[in-house]
């Protein structure tokens, strides 16, 4: 507590309060078949409250005003669902051309600052979801990154060909992809290790996992490939990581050699045959500096400012399913789920 001077407030100060909304989209690709292809982005909204100034909210000044923020750029937003507990949707605000605005309960969130102070007295900011909503969108084939798979095995190996369609039309203009990476990755259960790749893969012998990272670059397309060979470890990951080529395409492929390989070799026809536990293959990507959405905020009411507004997209139950399953389970309705309400990132570094 000595590190901290505690803020006093006048008539004419303004409290600092940070604002970030991040938006995840999940896809679920069931093989070539677009019709069965399910995509959904939901979006989080978060505050971030400075240690500095916890004791105005926690014990408020009379002169302090209640926060009321109003939401913009609603056109491709649907199902906002607040916490109900703590947000209030001003019944004012919802004929208002700007944007609805929301209300704090101020002894609600006196409450929550002040739990939040007491777990951690050592934070220099407290953050906490405040709602979350959906983002419209028009269809699978407008997604950022479209995937397809095939999966082939032979006496020893197992062959992994990924193609990939990067849709720059897809994203925010002013979108910026952290390290502009996008990953593939699979993991194959019963692959040892990488007898070629192109380009050159990543090979996790903990998890099994393939993975391949592409770098983001602008009109470019390209193909990754591996081949995996067996040997007597634990590990099964095959990852890529591919860069995001602006409206870019391209294929991965590997061929893994699996735990038959270290045995006799008398029946190496390297007949073909179905793959009998195929995998899914995983996209992942971070984004910063812009949303699917483009929803706005602002304060709707004097002695609040904001300190700093984040917008962020990231990928996530992104996948491509070689197979025909229907995929069902993330894709229900959101619900005001308490659990889910915070973010897994830092609002403010």
């Amino acid at each position: 507590d000595q590190r901290m001077s505690p803020l006093t407030i006048g008539v004419s100060d303004q409290i600092p309060i940070a604002v970030a909304f991040q938006e995840t989209i999940h896809v679920m690709m069931s093989g070539d078949d677009q019709t069965k292809w399910k995509i959904r982005i939901l979006g989080d909204m978060l505050v971030s409250f400075p240690a500095a100034i916890l004791n105005l909210l926690v014990n408020p000044s009379p002169i302090l005003n209640i926060l009321e923020f109003r939401l913009q750029n609603l056109n491709k937003v649907e199902n906002i669902i607040a916490n109900p507990q703590l947000i209030a949707l001003n019944q004012s605000g919802e004929e208002s051309s700007d944007g609805p605005t929301y209300s704090f309960n101020m002894s609600a969130l006196s409450n929550i600052l002040r739990n939040l102070q007491e777990k951690n007295r050592s934070l220099p900011f407290f953050n906490f979801g405040i709602l979350k909503y959906e983002v419209k969108h028009t269809g699978v084939l407008n997604i950022p990154i479209q995937v397809s798979s095939q999966w082939t095995r032979t006496f020893d190996t197992i062959s992994v060909n990924i193609n990939y369609r990067f849709n720059s039309s897809a994203l925010p203009e002013s979108i910026r992809l952290v390290n502009d990476i996008v990953t593939f990755y699979t993991v194959i259960t019963d692959g040892q290790q990488i007898n070629q790749s192109v380009p050159m893969a990543e090979w996790s012998s903990n998890e099994h996992k393939l993975l391949w990272k592409v770098p983001y670059i602008f009109d470019g397309s390209g193909t990754l490939a591996a081949t995996i060979m067996n040997r007597s470890s634990n590990e099964h990951k095959l990852l890529w990581k591919v860069p995001y080529i602006f409206d870019g395409s391209g294929t991965l492929a590997a061929t893994i050699m699996t735990s038959q390989s270290t045995t006799d070799g008398s029946d190496s026809d390297q007949q073909q045959k179905p793959l009998s536990a195929s995998s899914i293959v995983h996209v992942q990507f971070l984004a910063e500096n812009a949303l699917f959405s483009s929803i706005n905020f602002e304060f709707a009411c004097r002695g609040y400012r904001v300190s700093l507004l984040k917008k962020k997209i990231c990928s996530g139950k992104y996948q491509s399913e070689p197979d025909q399953s229907e995929p069902l389970q993330f894709f229900k309705r959101p619900s005001l789920d308490q659990n889910r309400m915070p973010l897994s990132t830092s609002l403010v570094a």
